[in-house]
């Protein structure tokens, strides 16, 4: 009975270990007019518009130069009309991110480079890891914004590896930075419903990180947004009213103030903010603490927090100040979000609708399975 089993065992094993690698082989060796296809029915369907086609498509790498996704981005009649992330990183789908509108940083980035340099490469480690490759042979953080060597960014990766290896089972991320042969959902898919908070639209509605400095105080400038749209979208007067915003005579200057109060009361230094900070750069911007039937409160949904949380958030038209990071670890890069909406494909893939400060149109980013940390507090104003 024992070999039986040890026996049936090894069959099965050998059975598991061969179906992962055809199923990894079949992913990883789609043809790119098959990957083209996907990634255009997706947005097409999604739009409602079929004249829609592929501008850009462009192959991105790890540190080992095995191809980690696709960066497309999409036109109609000449205008641009949204990019997509696909991602060999993460289970489920592999839409992980994509936008309605503009190009995405990295193509702005991409483009603003090549008026001066041909860029050599993309380098894609996981969820916000993006790395131009120069001539000089260094890449370009595109949302740290700094100068980093492949090796840098090897030590990052493995470090990550690591701690998401030793976390719980079932945690989110847990299967990132390796290639997710065998567990990818190619099937056809499109966004079927979707949902963003009231009076909430695009352009003036939001600011921008580089309007309140070089860049980088995602954190600051999320809280901004929130209470922005707040004071001047759902007219409370306890933001409006504010003296030091008040004393102000363009809309500019009054996220100026905004910014600039929320800025010091969260500690900001240079391109840095503690997390535990986050509610503190409220309490002092209101000058009192969050209190049920004050002036503010807030609610923190944690990480784990299931999708239904966020949504009803977001039914109450509140908007969610968000944090994803690109690891589990203490030190793990981060950014502050906006989320103002929802929505969910076809095949059940739940997404997140946010503006992260680098452009004023917002961009979908996957909900589960993606980034290692996800979290938030959803903000309300009297």
């Amino acid at each position: 009975m024992k070999k039986v089993l040890s026996l049936l065992i090894s069959l099965t094993l050998v059975f598991m270990m061969c179906a992962s690698v055809s199923a990894n082989s079949s992913n990883q060796e789609m043809s790119e007019e098959t990957i083209r296809q996907y990634a255009l029915d997706f947005m097409r369907k999604s739009q409602e518009k079929a004249n829609l086609e592929i501008s850009d498509y462009i192959v991105m790498y790890g540190i080992n130069d095995e191809q980690t996704g696709y960066y497309i981005t999409f036109s109609e009649n000449n205008k641009e009309s949204g990019y997509m992330i696909l991602s060999l990183l993460t289970s489920g789908s592999p839409v992980v991110e994509f936008s309605f509108n503009g190009k995405g940083a990295l193509m702005d980035e991409i483009e603003k480079r090549e008026r001066n340099e041909e860029v050599q490469s993309i380098l894609y480690t996981g969820p916000d890891s993006l790395f131009i490759q120069k001539e000089n042979g260094m890449y370009y953080a595109l949302y740290e914004n700094t100068e980093v060597s492949k090796q840098q960014i090897a030590t990052a990766v493995l470090k990550g590896r690591s701690e998401l290896e030793s976390a719980p089972s079932g945690k989110a991320g847990s299967r990132l930075i390796t290639i997710a042969g065998g567990i990818l959902d190619w099937n056809e898919a499109s966004i079927s419903t979707y949902y963003k908070i009231d009076s909430f639209g695009y352009g003036t509605d939001y600011w921008l990180m580089d309007q309140f400095s070089t860049g980088g105080v995602c954190y600051p400038t999320a809280a901004t947004n929130i209470l922005w749209y707040w004071g001047f979208h759902r007219n409370r007067t306890s933001i409006s009213n504010k003296s030091f915003v008040q004393s102000q005579t363009t809309n500019f200057g009054k996220a100026q103030a905004i910014f600039n109060e929320l800025s010091n009361d969260m500690g900001t230094i240079y391109f840095f903010t503690v997390d535990t900070n986050i509610i503190q750069g409220f309490e002092g911007f209101f000058g009192v603490p969050a209190q049920s039937g004050g002036v503010w409160n807030y609610l923190k949904l944690n990480n784990g927090a299931t999708y239904q949380s966020y949504k009803d958030a977001l039914n109450n038209n509140c908007p969610i100040f968000l944090v994803v990071k690109t690891g589990t670890f203490f030190w793990s890069e981060g950014h502050g979000m906006y989320n103002f909406g929802y929505a969910s494909s076809t095949s059940g893939t739940d997404y997140l609708f946010v503006m992260d400060g680098w452009n004023n149109y917002g961009r979908f980013v996957k909900f589960s399975g993606y980034y290692p940390v996800l979290w938030g507090y959803k903000i309300w104003v009297q």
